[in-house]
């Protein structure tokens, strides 16, 4: 993950920590949810995946996505499609999507980003040919 990539993953994820739907996702599961580690095999919060980002844990930002992503899906997977926990992942995701986006779009360094992403794997293909 470059810097500029960096940044863009550590702005969005700041954006998706203040938002107020954000509240249940922003540490880990309460141990007080005992049986939530049964069903969870990859436990993900937003806390957590931050300070990952300072880290440099990721080395690129599809891992990271895959992080963000788990969490919501890990809602829906533990909590039930129909229950409130699974309403307001299904919203954040829809969040996330939506800064994604923008960032990707309008913000220069994350256009940039994008075009670096796609030069890597042109090249990758590239390579592989037969």
């Amino acid at each position: 993950m470059n810097s500029n990539q960096y940044r863009w993953c550590l702005e969005i994820t700041k954006k998706l920590q203040k938002h107020p739907a954000a509240k249940p996702f922003l540490k880990p599961a309460d141990p007080g949810f005992e049986d939530y580690y049964n069903f969870i095999d990859d436990p993900q919060d937003l806390t957590t995946i931050e300070t990952k980002l300072k880290e440099k844990y990721y080395r690129s930002v599809r891992e990271w996505k895959r992080d963000i992503n788990t969490i919501w899906s890990n809602a829906v997977t533990y909590s039930g499609t129909q229950s409130f926990g699974a309403i307001l992942a299904n919203h954040m995701q829809s969040v996330f999507e939506k800064e994604l986006k923008i960032m990707s779009t309008t913000n220069l360094p994350g256009w940039l980003s994008k075009v670096c992403e796609l030069k890597n794997e042109f090249i990758k293909a590239f390579e592989n040919s037969p």
